[in-house]
């Protein structure tokens, strides 16, 4: 993979540059296209706990290349970089560390200041070359491989595991992969075959799915390992009446204790309705077999460190969602997020506010309440303005 990936990238760059001489009637705007944005989000955090506000700032700039050498061949290539300052940053040793982190073959990432009070990091989270034609499509490189259904919890999502609360990432990470999709006759099936190394024996992935419709439904199955599982799932997506229905389930079992019941359970289902004058309300649930059911205390917070899988996507063995988002006017919408563990008794508040400027500007402001305990201590709180410009 490490071999791979670098000089795919740089061919595509090179083809372009070559089918553009070709051809004096095209520039290279027909082989290349060049996106991204630029945001800059001020946090204020604080909490019961604690006295005080911190401040703190967060320029983040994201640019995304493409070439086109031909019909059938693409290249990507995408990094973004991220300035950090502030009284977090100030108070916290080595701030810059904790993000600092390339799980992929190739360490894509770099922390080119490292201040006490100053944070700089660029990372590429896409790398990828991609072939395709009428049946068949094939990627190598570092991508990202939804295999999820549902909005908020993907079950089946073995390869790109993320947590929701992370708005400011709306990408998602990649993994350094190869998948190789094949379209069957019918036009609504296919087969898709991933597998993600790693550089540790046990942390390798690889699954195949087969995707087809049935009864007005949208259905797939997978079957793989899972890091040191073996692991099956399916997934659903269809309509009850006029509300949107999906789901996914992912069984995981040690391979080294096969004939035992050790396995987990992750189960995630959502119903989505659009009301009247365009509210979009959304319910969800999920079920981790795994997940703790004990209260949680201010003394007792282990469980909620534990880091997002597939296998884990809340620490919590039940979570209940919901979901509502509302125009205010053509330039302003609104939407709220509560999430309920009844095992752990926590909660998370998340409302929101989108504002948009002109074409490429938008002005948002998020906000994020964590409460746990039998009497809903605030754990902590953050308020976000954010200003993005695209190009």
């Amino acid at each position: 993979m490490k071999v791979l990936i670098y000089p795919f990238i740089a061919l595509m760059f090179v083809f372009s540059s070559v089918a553009g001489q070709k051809d004096t009637t095209k520039t290279w705007k027909d082989y290349m296209s060049i996106r991204g944005y630029v945001k800059d989000m001020q946090t204020s955090s604080f909490s019961s706990l604690v006295p005080g506000v911190m401040i703190d700032n967060l320029i983040h700039n994201r640019v995304n290349i493409k070439v086109y050498p031909s019909k059938s061949v693409t290249g990507t290539f995408e990094f973004r970089n991220r300035l950090f300052w502030g009284e977090t940053v100030s108070a916290t040793p080595n701030y810059g560390d904790q993000f600092d982190r390339d799980p992929g073959l190739v360490d894509m990432s770099w922390l080119l200041v490292k201040d006490p009070h100053v944070s700089l990091l660029t990372q590429i989270d896409r790398a990828h070359v991609n072939w395709s034609n009428e049946k068949w499509e094939v990627r190598v490189g570092r991508q990202r491989i939804n295999w999820g259904i549902t909005s908020f919890w993907n079950s089946n999502d073995l390869f790109n595991a993320y947590s929701f609360t992370d708005f400011d990432y709306e990408e998602r990470p990649g993994v350094d992969a190869v998948r190789v999709q094949h379209y069957l006759k019918d036009g609504m099936s296919s087969v898709e075959f991933a597998l993600k190394p790693s550089r540790n024996s046990n942390d390798w992935v690889g699954a195949m799915m087969y995707r087809f419709n049935k009864f007005q439904y949208d259905f797939q199955l997978l079957v793989g390992w899972y890091n040191e599982d073996i692991t099956i799932g399916a997934g659903w997506a269809g309509n009850l009446k006029e509300a949107s229905f999906k789901g996914e389930a992912s069984y995981f079992h040690p391979q080294e204790s096969f004939a035992d019941t050790s396995g987990s359970v992750s189960v995630s289902t959502s119903l989505d309705y659009m009301f009247k004058k365009n509210v979009y309300a959304s319910i969800g649930y999920l079920f981790n077999s795994g997940g703790s059911i004990e209260n949680l205390s201010l003394t007792n917070l282990s469980a909620l460190n534990v880091p997002v899988s597939a296998k884990n996507l809340m620490p919590a063995q039940h979570s209940a969602l919901t979901s509502v988002s509302f125009p205010i006017n053509p330039l302003l919408n609104a939407s709220v997020v509560g999430v309920y563990s009844p095992g752990l008794n926590f909660l998370l508040a998340m409302p929101s506010l989108g504002y948009s400027i002109a074409n490429d500007w938008e002005a948002a402001l998020f906000a994020q309440s964590y409460f746990v305990g039998s009497d809903f201590t605030n754990l902590g709180n953050g308020v976000y303005i954010r200003v993005k410009m695209s190009f």
